[in-house]
């Protein structure tokens, strides 16, 4: 498998008067692989998401309305196919980050009444536990949020939602 990142210039026209703002000289990084290296990283994330979906499903039946996968999952999935070498593609990573920072959200959550200032502390504070506890994985951020924002089936599930949908799956 060859996958590597490359520093792309940006060809986009720099409209005049930005300053620092130099769009045409911001460096993008890209993945770069052999279409059949897409292929395969594309269906690899398809296939292992729906078989984590249909197990969490088959193990546990519906937990009332909540979801058997949630929206970071899909973020990990990224780095799991996609980077799968990244430092932040470890298991501890995603494994540790997703259940800590649910606890974190609903922690935060059941302490702070309004939800945008609960969900900004709830992010923050899950970042410094993931850097803290060496399980730094950037969908750990989008868990706590879920855990702050999700509605009314995630707050009900309170400490639940730490065990499911987020550390089974």
């Amino acid at each position: 498998m060859i996958i590597y990142l490359e520093a792309a210039r940006s060809e986009m026209p720099q409209p005049k008067g930005l300053g620092m703002l130099n769009l045409a000289k911001a460096h993008i990084a890209r993945v770069v692989a052999a279409r059949s290296e897409e292929i395969r990283i594309s269906l690899g994330a398809i296939v292992g998401l729906l078989i984590t979906g249909v197990v969490c499903r088959m193990a546990l039946g519906s937990v009332g309305d909540l979801p058997a996968l949630v929206a970071p999952l899909g973020a990990s999935t990224v780095w799991l196919f996609a980077a799968p070498h990244s430092p932040l593609a470890r298991p501890w990573c995603c494994i540790g980050r997703n259940t800590i920072s649910a606890l974190v959200g609903v922690t935060v959550a059941g302490m702070i009444a309004d939800p945008i200032v609960a969900a900004a502390i709830a992010c923050g504070i899950a970042i410094g536990v993931m850097m803290a506890l060496g399980c730094l994985h950037p969908p750990g951020g989008a868990v706590a949020l879920t855990a702050v924002l999700g509605g009314p089936s995630i707050q009900a599930a309170g400490y639940g939602f730490a065990i499911w949908p987020i550390a089974v799956s």
